[in-house]
């Protein structure tokens, strides 16, 4: 009876964990693996991390300047101290690093409080993707943020994370549009693709299948070194077209890590578009 009771707790514990916390778990850090860490050198490591890092109080701070973002969050633990950190911001096309060294001493970060609501706003510039040694392994664009413990005093070791795609804009994209080992992708369908296009622009639409053979494939044609962690732009239409947000969430799960968003999309673009008939 008592094997069946600690059976039924197990199976709760496990559609709770995949339904409430499905966005917390997310595997895409060094260090958001859902099983323990049983080596003990790497939970030496993470607690010699911590507590070199984190701050010493619950003193709010944060971000202060025109490239920080404002990362509304909702359903977080009401009227409670936040860390939230990331790696530090850097040009997506220059060669990836270390994990450490993205992180350095986690200056790209914030300590907040949250509302009654369990509301609050992060301050964190774009954070960049890092390669991580333990396991030779290259993460997507992510933050982490964690609790202040009250009872015991010290910030919780229990780390939550969030992704994230940056927005850039047109100023942004004809710089980068300089290097050649830039990519830009168009998510739109194939009517709105041939109305008008970035010149360049290699068409990806969101509403239809491609592999990541076809897209390796497609892409190699006019750049021949591109590799999965080439520097990608995707765009669509405007600011309230989401086709973009969904080709970059089909490319993340292939790999494709290195992804910015050119938020403004084709209907404010000012210069020369292709289109269809002029590509050819």
């Amino acid at each position: 009876m008592k094997r069946k009771n600690k059976y039924c707790l197990f199976l709760i514990r496990i559609i709770y964990f995949y339904i409430f916390d499905k966005n917390r778990r997310m595997k895409i850090c060094a260090t958001c693996s859902t099983k323990p860490m049983r080596k003990k050198i790497q939970i030496a490591k993470m607690e010699k991390f911590f507590n070199e890092r984190l701050p010493k109080s619950t003193k709010t701070y944060h971000q202060a300047s025109t490239s920080t973002y404002h990362i509304k969050m909702k359903g977080l633990k009401p009227n409670s101290y936040i860390f939230y950190f990331g790696t530090q911001s850097r040009d997506f096309r220059k060669p990836i690093l270390k994990m450490d060294t993205a992180y350095g001493k986690l200056q790209n970060s914030g300590v907040v409080k949250t509302d009654k609501k369990g509301c609050a706003t992060f301050y964190l510039k774009c954070p960049q993707i890092y390669h991580n040694e333990s396991n030779n392994k290259v993460y997507s664009r992510h933050f982490h943020f964690l609790y202040w413990n009250k009872k015991k005093s010290k910030w919780s070791r229990r780390v939550l994370t969030e992704s994230i795609l940056c927005d850039i804009h047109q100023n942004d994209v004809k710089k980068f549009m300089k290097s050649k080992n830039v990519v830009i992708i168009d998510a739109l369908p194939e009517e709105y693709h041939c109305q008008g296009h970035i010149p360049g622009a290699i068409h990806l639409p969101h509403n239809k299948h491609w592999s990541e053979k076809e897209v390796m494939k497609k892409i190699r044609k006019t750049h021949k070194n591109f590799h999965k962690l080439s520097p990608i732009i995707v765009y669509c239409y405007s600011k309230k077209c989401n086709a973009a947000h969904k080709v970059y969430e089909r490319l993340n799960k292939m790999g494709f890590y290195n992804t910015l968003h050119y938020v403004d999309g084709i209907s404010k673009w000012k210069g020369t578009k292709n289109t269809c008939s002029t590509q050819k």
